[in-house]
Parts: C-alpha cells; structure tokens; sequence
C-alpha cells in the first residue's frame, strides 16, 4: 500500500465522489464502478486515453506569468488546473492523475526521473501496485508532452513490448540501476547532446529501479527548482501545447503547428503568421485553454525570443568587431 501520508492527502485533494463526477463527467468514461471490478487494467487504460485527448500538455500556464512570478503550482492549484481540463506539465498532470487514481481504489504511488540522462530530478511518474496481479507493477505517464496509451508493466527481464504511441513507438529497459524511456528515433530527428541513441531508439528519461515514493512535497521543491524557476530550461522560453483528441496529435511549439489527419497517418505542418492565426489555431485545437493567459503567454515568450534574438546578434558583432 502506498504511504498513509500521500493516501490521505490524495483523498483530501480530490474525494472519490468528486474523482467518479470527473471521469464521468470530463473523461466520458462510463460505468466506472462496473468496469474496475472486472477489468481494472482496461478502464485505467481507457481513462488514460481520455485524459490525454481532454487534456493538453503545455507550458501556457507557466509562461504567462512574469519569470519572478514563476514557481511550482500547489496541489490545489495543480487539480484546478485539471478538473478545467486546462492541463499543465508532468508535476501538474501526473500528480493529479495519482490523485485521481487513488481516489478511485488503484494503489497509486508517485516516483520521479530524470530527463535525457540520469541526475536531477526533474520528472514526475505514477507508479501501480497489484493491477495485473499481487505483485505486478505498472507505469503510467500522462505527463512527458507524447501520447503514451498504455499502463506499462515494469515487470520484464530486459526490455518491454513496444507499443504505439502517436508516430513514435515507445518501450521501457532495464539500464544499469534505472529503467530508461526509449523512443525509436525518426529519421533526421535531433535529440539534445545528452540524449543517447542505441540501435534508433533515444533513451529519453531514467527512474531508478528502486522505485522509491516521493511525496507531493518533495516533487514540488524538486521539480519547481528545476524547471520552474530556472530560467534557462525551455519551459521558460516557448509556449508548447500537446494533445491528442480522437487518436490524432496536435503540436504547436511557439508559431510552428503539427497537425495529425488521422491517426498514424499524415502530418501537416504549418508556420502561423500573425496572431490571430495564433490564438485560432489554440481556439482549434487546444480549446480548454483561457485566451486571457493564451494572450499573455504569447506575450512573454515574443519578449523572451526578442530578447534571445538581441543577445545573439549582439554576441555576433561582438565577435565580428574582435
């Protein structure tokens, strides 16, 4: 059983009555009761699907406030931010999905990673005990910006099944001491130099094997420090937006939009112009996010990228002029 702490508050933060009403009411998943006590594992994997396709990933929130305004979310303001669908990143989505989760009988735990090699902790993950079977664990991340479907078995020997995500499969190893993330490489894709690529599959994010709880608390003071407040990671800098409604992807970094026709086929991909176009391709595809906060993200990040812009072109004369 997860730590009586993070079980008490989960409860506190959102009731069961309330956790049902939301994936009834938002999720459209039916039946909940009736489902779990027959097949757990299949309607975990249908409020899974529900939740990515209702629910963006994105950096909005965060970005429309001041840099000095920006810190971690609390956990009432991470389950506001859910229950209006308006989303958030992984600390928001995965500590609200843990919530959720055990608010409605799964024995839920939270872990936490590492992004693009092993160290700071910077990733929240939600572990399951006993879905399968007494023993059994599980993985599931609503909270990593891709469209992952399936509530992984961390129980193999060496590598998971592969499993379709939105035009990029995915599978978990065994890597040392960690369990790695691996997304199979598209041709041309880059990856950050840290990134690792073993036989076209990128090793995106590590969590020890040990498994160890983590406390709301705790990921909030790790994860606020990294990604948060610090001003450097991209987080801070672009406006980024995911969510897959009806089995198709929707990506939209800044004024670059990728749009899914359907699922598993054709991307289009187009460069927004002015700011209407903007704030209709948000309205189009990202619909549960406030314009009020669109309008002042898109502010903030025009200022950052302007200021980045200056900064180069400065650095560049310097560098002419030596």
């Amino acid at each position: 059983m997860a730590s009586a702490s993070n079980y008490q508050e989960a409860l506190a933060l959102l009731p069961t009555a309330d956790a049902e009403a939301f994936v009834r009411g938002k999720l459209g998943v039916k039946d909940f009761n009736s489902k779990f006590a027959h097949n757990k594992i299949g309607v975990l994997e249908e409020i899974i699907s529900a939740w990515q396709g209702a629910i963006p990933f994105q950096t909005v929130t965060q970005m429309a406030l001041k840099p000095e305004e920006r810190n971690a979310p609390s956990m009432k303001e991470n389950v506001d931010l859910i229950l209006t669908l308006q989303g958030g990143r992984c600390y928001t989505m995965n500590t609200v999905m843990h919530a959720l989760l055990t608010s409605l009988g799964f024995d839920a735990r939270l872990t936490v990673g590492s992004v693009h090699s092993p160290g700071k902790e910077c990733h929240a993950l939600v572990l399951l005990k006993g879905l399968t079977s007494g023993s059994s664990t599980h993985l599931v991340d609503v909270g990593f910006g891709s469209f992952m479907p399936k509530a992984m078995c961390l129980d193999f020997a060496e590598e998971s099944e592969v499993v379709d995500g939105i035009n990029k499969p995915y599978k978990y190893i065994k890597d040392g001491d960690h369990f790695v993330l691996c997304q199979l490489a598209r041709d041309g894709e880059s990856f950050p130099p840290a990134v690792i690529i073993k036989n076209g599959w990128a090793q995106v994010y590590y969590f020890s094997q040990k498994l160890e709880e983590r406390s709301y608390a705790q990921l909030r003071q790790s994860i606020g420090d990294c990604t948060y407040k610090n001003m450097d990671h991209f987080f801070n800098k672009d406006l980024y937006c995911v969510q897959c409604a009806n089995g198709c992807v929707s990506v939209l970094r800044n004024l670059r939009l990728i749009v899914e026709q359907a699922p598993g086929k054709a991307i289009t991909k187009t460069t927004l112009q002015t700011e209407h176009d903007f704030l209709a391709a948000i309205k189009s595809h990202f619909p549960s996010l406030p314009e009020t906060a669109v309008q002042h993200a898109m502010k903030n990040c025009m200022e950052i990228q302007l200021g980045l812009q200056n900064a180069k072109q400065v650095a560049a004369s310097r560098y002419a002029g030596s």
